[in-house]
Parts: C-alpha cells; sequence; structure tokens
C-alpha cells in the first residue's frame, strides 16, 4: 500500500463506527486492492462493535498472511507494513530502547556517585564542625516521636546548623540518610 493511498485510509480508521460512511468503505476497498500483496478482499457488513469488516487474503503483512474476516483496524494495521519491514522496526526499536536504558544507567551511576561523594563531604563537614551524627540522629528521633528535648543540651544549635549549612532548604531534613554517608532509612 503506498504511502498516499493508506494516509488517506488511515483517517477512516481512527473515525468513530457511526461516523464511517460508504465513501469510506469504497476508499479503503480500493485502497486495499490497490496493494499488490492482497489477492482478494471483500466488504462483509460491520463487525458488533459497528466497525466495518472485510474477507481478506493477503500475504507478506506484518502479522504474516492475513486470511479471513477481519475488521478495518486490523485489516489496516496488518497492512501498514511487510513482515521483514516490522521485524526490521521492532528490532530498531528494541536497540534504541536499549540504548536509552544503558545511557540512563550511566546518568544515573554517575548522579549516585555525585550525590555520595556529597553526603560523605556532608559527614565531614558536620564531624568537623564537631557534631556526633549519632547524636544528630538521637535528637531526630526524639523530634519524630515527640519527646521532650533539654534546651539546654546545645543539640538544637546543632540540628539548626545541620539544617542551615546541610539541608540548605532541601526536602526531608530529618532524613539523615539524604544528606550524611553511612545512615540508612
Amino acid at each position: 500500500m503506498t504511502a498516499n493511498i493508506y494516509a488517506e485510509v488511515w483517517n477512516v480508521r481512527h473515525k468513530s463506527p457511526e461516523m464511517v460512511t460508504r465513501e469510506d468503505v469504497d476508499l479503503v476497498l480500493k485502497a486495499m486492492r490497490s496493494d499488490p500483496r492482497v489477492s482478494h478482499v471483500e466488504y462483509m457488513g460491520c463487525v458488533a462493535q459497528g466497525r466495518p469488516a472485510f474477507e481478506i487474503r493477503a500475504s507478506d503483512t506484518q502479522e504474516g498472511d492475513l486470511v479471513g474476516l477481519f475488521a478495518i483496524n486490523r485489516c489496516l494495521n496488518a497492512l501498514s507494513e511487510t513482515q521483514a519491514g516490522h521485524a526490521t522496526r521492532v528490532a530498531n526499536l528494541h536497540a534504541s530502547v536499549e540504548a536509552r536504558v544503558a545511557e540512563m544507567r550511566i546518568h544515573k551511576a554517575a548522579m549516585d556517585a555525585e550525590v555520595q561523594e556529597e553526603r560523605e563531604e556532608n559527614l565531614r563537614r558536620l564531624k568537623g564542625r564537631g557534631i556526633n551524627p549519632r547524636r544528630l540522629s538521637w535528637y531526630v528521633n526524639c523530634l519524630a516521636r515527640g519527646s521532650y528535648v533539654d534546651p539546654e543540651d546545645g543539640i538544637h544549635d546543632d540540628f539548626g546548623w545541620y539544617c542551615r549549612e546541610i539541608v540548605r532548604g532541601r526536602p526531608q531534613p530529618m532524613r539523615l540518610d539524604l544528606y550524611l554517608d553511612g545512615f540508612t532509612h
């Protein structure tokens, strides 16, 4: 089926069943009969869903040999390309998807390494400031369960520094594993 004819009949495929006219059916019949792979095609009325149905015998379609009574969608999809063309297109699609997935894995590994490096640096800065990461974890757990922490303890200032200098307005400051190395969620 040539690209021009196929483009014309493809519009018919997307019409709702009640919008398909007899002229549309004749256009599809003419297009299918002009395809050298089709040895027989005949309009057989409509299937239960209301779409035009055709009795068709065609070889080397996207699905292999097409023989029987099929709705317009199945006929046009099958005739849209040859079996070899379909196999080539699918193989190319799979190859491009695999290439994109490989690229994304490389990008993710680079991002993970960058995040890990930042977490290690944050832990060094925290320890350099004299803040014990386990004590910070204890404070976060106290906040989470609603326990009282004595303001004289000094951990409030440490947590404030951590939020200001390490978290810097990013979400979930109480999830230490996001910002510091050595913690798991």
